[in-house]
């Protein structure tokens, strides 16, 4: 119905919501039909439309509805690649479903397609070659079918991750080894990891870095330990290396106290010091060593077990330096331990009067004495007469003067 005038057109409007306030114009024009493109399946649409003549536009249609069927998943848009030597990790965006769940993705890969058979989003492809160019696409899979394929994207393998190198024990101490590999040049690009394991126990790093030596402290005594090793770059994880066993040394004994001089005479002196327990397993002895100090030569004056002795054989007024250490005996042979601080002494000076008066009886026979003797008495004699005469001397001269005239 024109009401008395010709329509000049059809204006055709939609909307994907029944408010009137979102209906937009699709079509104007005389026809009476009009097909609609591009529409998104599995979506509710909302149609009306109304005449137009020279008098204006007349009033909306009562809307109609209609709903897409469902459809295959649209297409994957971005798709992310993580490249190792022998293996590529994928990952994806969810494409639009388009009515229907996604059940799986296809993952082709150059020739060979990869089925998800689930819904994730993502895949590692391993066996691969490396250094090798591979082109990736995926698409999505419903109940209805296969959507379209990604775009392709290209990805190259890395080259393969390092060998282990081989292991070495440079040093060993009785709490420490120290372990060298590799080259003498250093590769920041690579890593190595070296593992330690003792009494059957899991390996654990001990030493993870670009360096090549590491030292392993905190060990126990003559004791086996296994150690491994990983070299890692971009490129991945090597191999473990083959298990190298390597075993601590036995311990020195330790520094002993500065020995005391406990008495000296002019060719002897006793001398004592502190000792260390005893070792489980192993005996303990001490060497005294005796320097003069006016000379560098020394003499160990002293070897055993016990923690004191006498010197002898010593020089008077000589100034003497002592020294003690302690001495492991172990089966592998004896550790030695670093001598003590020094302890300074003078022997002291010889009295001639005293020892000559002393010696002297010695060294005559019995003859010799009893004339010694005579000698003795004849000379006390002789003094005594002197004195004698020395006091009647005195006396007669005091007796004169008192009886001498005023």
């Amino acid at each position: 119905m024109n009401n008395g005038a010709a329509i000049t057109s059809y204006q055709l409007q939609w909307s994907t919501e029944e408010d009137d306030e979102s209906f937009c114009e699709l079509y104007e024009g005389l026809s009476l039909k009009y097909e609609v493109q591009g529409l998104i399946p599995a979506t509710s649409y909302f149609f009306r439309v109304r005449a137009v003549n020279e008098a204006g536009q007349g009033p909306n249609s009562d809307f109609v509805t209609c709903r897409t069927p469902a459809s295959v998943p649209g297409v994957i848009s971005v798709v992310n690649v993580n490249a190792f030597s022998n293996a590529l990790y994928l990952s994806w965006n969810e494409p639009p479903s388009n009515g229907s769940e996604i059940t799986s993705y296809n993952v082709e890969l150059d020739d060979f397609l990869y089925n998800t058979e689930e819904n994730v989003l993502e895949l590692c492809i391993e066996d691969l070659s490396p250094e090798t160019v591979y082109r990736v696409r995926i698409q999505a899979v419903n109940e209805i079918g296969e959507g379209p394929f990604s775009e392709s994207v290209q990805a190259t393998t890395l080259k393969s991750p390092p060998l282990p190198p081989e292991l070495e024990c440079i040093a060993v101490s009785h709490n420490f080894l120290r372990l060298r590999w590799g080259e003498n040049k250093i590769d920041e690009s690579v890593c190595y990891t070296v593992e330690m394991s003792s009494k059957s126990k899991s390996f654990v790093p001990v030493y993870h870095g670009t360096g090549l030596s590491c030292k392993v402290n905190r060990l126990q005594e003559n004791t086996s330990y296994n150690f491994r090793i990983y070299a890692s770059s971009k490129s991945g994880q090597g191999p473990f290396s083959p298990i190298y066993t390597f075993q601590t040394g036995r311990a020195p004994p330790p520094s002993l106290k500065a020995p005391k001089v406990i008495s000296v005479t002019e060719n002897c002196c006793h001398v004592e010091w502190s000792g260390i327990k005893q070792l489980p397993g192993n005996s303990v002895t001490y060497q005294l060593q005796l320097t003069p100090a006016s000379s560098t030569d020394s003499v160990i004056v002293y070897q055993g077990t016990d923690t004191k002795c006498i010197v002898d054989n010593l020089e008077p007024n000589m100034h003497y330096l002592l020294r003690v250490a302690a001495v492991r005996h172990c089966d592998e042979g004896d550790l030695m331990g670093n001598f003590s601080p020094s302890t300074a002494f003078t022997s002291p000076n010889v009295d001639i009067t005293p020892q000559a008066l002393t010696a002297a009886p010695q060294t005559i026979s019995h003859s010799e004495r009893r004339t010694m003797n005579d000698r003795h008495l004849a000379a006390a004699l002789v003094f005594a007469f002197q004195l004698f005469s020395f006091l009647i001397a005195m006396f007669l001269e005091h007796v004169f003067c008192l009886s001498a005239p005023t």
